[in-house]
């Protein structure tokens, strides 16, 4: 994206200069702008599995809602493969421990469903139990 930037940093007594060959500026006034460029193909992509999503600078979040716990893991574990496919394309990554799901239910037992897989490990789904007063509890 950027060319002819260096990165500068020290340590102590140490000091290093390095030239960057890609990548967007951290807090620079375009990074969240030219960010969105490149992710757009993503969540378009996103869109057409069904998914709900949202992108806000280097974050997003996508939805997925059904009524089959099983059926949603599947679409979800194809939405992340497919997140890790569109990131290797790109030589980018996401960082799979900043990467969170939750399940939101009105069920008091939820069944045991598949693990899902991103990037070679296995993610915990976080769950909360929905009442009408809308109080959550930890599963």
């Amino acid at each position: 994206m950027i060319e002819s930037r260096s990165i500068h940093g020290c340590l102590g007594n140490s000091n290093m200069a390095v030239q960057a060959g890609r990548g967007i500026p951290q807090g620079g006034g375009l990074s969240p702008n030219v960010w969105s460029l490149i992710a757009d193909s993503l969540l378009k992509w996103l869109s057409k599995q069904g998914v709900y999503d949202q992108g806000f600078a280097d974050d997003g979040v996508a939805v997925v809602i059904g009524c089959f716990l099983t059926t949603l893991c599947e679409i979800m574990q194809r939405v992340f493969k497919g997140i890790e496919c569109w990131c290797m394309e790109r030589e980018l990554s996401v960082n799979p421990s900043k990467t969170e799901m939750m399940l939101f239910t009105r069920r008091y037992k939820v069944e045991r469903v598949s693990p899902i897989i991103f990037y070679g490990k296995e993610r915990n789904i976080w769950g909360s139990f929905l009442t009408r007063n809308y109080h959550g509890n930890c599963m």
